[in-house]
């Protein structure tokens, strides 16, 4: 399977997994299999906290919550080996986000070229964040959190039939994406979080230079502005696939291992 049939099969993965993963927030508590949400989801004797939560809560608390060091150091492993996997696969509002740039990319044309935050200005918003978490004794980002907010209200409709007004920053944030700075890439604390930790990286993707022709298609199509061929932010790199299923040439190759000196 090449081509476009296969790339059409990594979109509808991409679609699916975040759904069912939904489905198994929502349906999990009625059939007693699954509790929680993405910020601490629980099956079984099996569970996993949000790294930036735990961050959170833990500046809000002014202490180290040790109950939650076994659940955040499954989720701290998982991205130090896979990078940020869970924002091109499982990350709920993520396809949306990328549909809204891709449309904005589109209708404003240049749009790629706006502005966008080095990794040094995002730290810089990720330590004001949990700062403000222990002024505020409150978890600020998630407050507004996209990942947060839709799993928060998947559930209070799939148990009390309603939803909440945090719901209105989805909407907020998809203006915010198409007018002024790219979410994910840009300003989203959690997609940082986990990018400072991706340090093994063992899946990466790998620049054939000999069918390479360098062009700008899949530094246009990557959602979190990493160039393959300039190798650059390499890091950030979600393993969408779009690059490598976008490239046509088909100079663009995963390998498995730990990539030498990975650039930042």
């Amino acid at each position: 399977m090449t081509g476009s049939p296969r790339k059409l099969v990594v979109r509808i993965v991409r679609i699916v997994l975040p759904a069912l993963l939904l489905a198994l927030i929502a349906l999990g508590p009625t059939f007693n299999f699954a509790y929680g949400s993405i910020c601490t989801l629980s099956l079984g004797l099996f569970t996993v906290s949000c790294p930036l939560g735990v961050l959170q809560v833990s500046a809000a608390a002014g202490a180290l919550l040790t109950n939650l060091l076994f659940p955040v150091s499954i989720a701290f492993l998982l991205t130090i080996m896979l990078g940020r996997v869970f924002c091109g696969w499982l990350c709920v509002p993520g396809s949306i986000f990328e549909g809204v740039r891709d449309y904005a990319g589109a209708v404003k044309g240049k749009m790629r070229k706006r502005i966008m935050l080095d990794l040094k200005e995002r730290i810089a918003i990720l330590g004001a964040i949990v700062f403000s978490s222990g002024i505020f004794r409150y978890p600020v980002f998630c407050v507004i959190c996209p990942v947060g907010a839709v799993c928060r209200n998947v559930i209070s409709y799939a148990q009390n039939g309603s939803f909440g007004f945090d719901l209105l920053f989805i909407p907020a944030i998809f203006a915010f994406e198409a007018l002024l700075l790219p979410w994910c890439p840009s300003v989203c604390a959690l997609g940082t979080t986990l990018r400072l930790f991706s340090l093994k990286n063992l899946i990466n993707l790998s620049v054939n230079r000999g069918r390479c022709k360098p062009c700008p298609v899949c530094e246009k199509v990557c959602p979190v502005n990493v160039s393959p061929v300039k190798g650059l932010r390499l890091r950030d790199c979600t393993k969408c696939l779009k690059c490598s299923e976008s490239c046509p040439k088909k100079a663009i190759e995963w390998k498995i291992g730990q990539a030498a000196a990975l650039p930042s």
